[in-house]
């Protein structure tokens, strides 16, 4: 692969998860220059930072630190308990703390100063996912709404802006939170129900039920599951809608990324491959899945960003092309990836 495009003006900011315990390495979030392709800075984060967003202003960008451990394991075997706040203008970050609330995961922005982020639990019961609404500003949780569902893990606002959506892994279900009442409704859609967006649109979010190789569509409107359709790859994790005639899915267990039209429901061509080398010590061998996990696409949307957690890098896909445009090298897991523009 060639180094990848010069994009004047944007910046990738690259979270790396990190090792569990007794294996090298470090969590950390790294800010790449996308018309340089260096690395401008590298900050230190507590263990397991999983996901990031940047706020809508452009100034912040948020990451949860889930932890050392898996989901289902006791808090005491490794579970964090913080957010890691990243200012993008001076490059800097702080740690907010979650105090009692563990395992944090998922984000969204509702604005400027508040998120949404779910958390496994609190205390010694890790068995009912949460979803908290954080002011960032002052470091407080403001509200926590339980799902009743265990492993809530991504949450994404509904355009509408009336309801929260999050994905609930062990449960099997995605949840529908009511922002104004708090009323969380739940459906039952397939095993390891996980990543999901919304269709340009707004009126229906797919979403993938990896364990199953399964994709379930939901009509926003009436929260029903509309249809059911077998995935293209195996273990579809991360999903991310380029136009309403393309669909981008990460799959975890083919190793590779799919062209979807969500119009026909079918596959557009042959499944990109991520032929990815081994990078360090603990990266994957070649034949092994690089884990392509969260899509990001660049402002014109002419390339995808891809974090292959497990090859120590991030992959630039050409969607005209539809190939490997190039790579950034990152750290210990590259998972959660956001693209923002440059501060003026």
């Amino acid at each position: 692969m060639s180094r990848p495009p010069a994009l004047p003006g944007q910046r990738l900011l690259v979270v790396n998860k990190g090792p569990n315990q007794g294996q090298p390495g470090d969590s950390s979030i790294m800010l790449f220059d996308l018309a340089t392709g260096r690395l401008r800075k590298k900050l230190a984060t507590e263990p397991g930072p999983h996901e990031v967003m940047v706020s809508p202003n452009g100034r912040w960008a948020l990451a949860p630190n889930y932890g050392l451990q898996v989901q289902g394991t006791p808090a005491a075997t490794g579970g964090g308990d913080s957010l890691t706040l990243v200012d993008l203008v001076r490059e800097e970050a702080r740690t907010l703390r979650l105090e009692g609330w563990y395992r944090p995961h998922g984000v969204e922005w509702l604005d400027d100063a508040h998120v949404a982020v779910t958390v496994d639990g609190k205390g010694d019961d890790l068995s009912s996912g949460y979803v908290l609404v954080v002011d960032v500003t002052k470091g407080e949780v403001e509200r926590a709404i339980r799902t009743g569902e265990p492993g809530t893990h991504l949450v994404r606002r509904s355009p509408d802006g009336r309801y929260l959506f999050c994905s609930n892994i062990q449960g099997r279900s995605f949840s529908r939170i009511d922002l104004g009442s708090g009323e969380v409704k739940t459906l039952k859609t397939g095993k390891g129900c996980e990543g999901f967006d919304f269709t340009p649109d707004g009126k229906e979010i797919w979403t993938g039920n990896l364990e199953e190789n399964t994709i379930s569509i939901i009509d926003v409107a009436t929260f029903t599951e509309k249809q059911k359709l077998a995935s293209p790859g195996d273990k579809p994790i991360r999903f991310k809608f380029v136009s309403p005639n393309l669909l981008l899915v990460g799959n975890r267990g083919s190793n590779d990324l799919s062209f979807i039209d969500p119009r026909t429901q079918q596959p557009i061509g042959r499944q990109l491959k991520f032929e990815l080398s081994r990078f360090g010590d603990d990266g994957p061998v070649l034949d092994q899945s690089s884990v392509p996990m969260q899509i990001e696409l660049s402002p014109d949307k002419r390339y995808a960003f891809v974090g292959n957690s497990h090859a120590g890098m991030v992959s630039v896909v050409d969607l005209k092309a539809r190939e490997l445009a190039g790579y950034y090298l990152a750290g210990f897991k590259p998972d959660p990836i956001a693209l923002y523009a440059a501060p003026p």
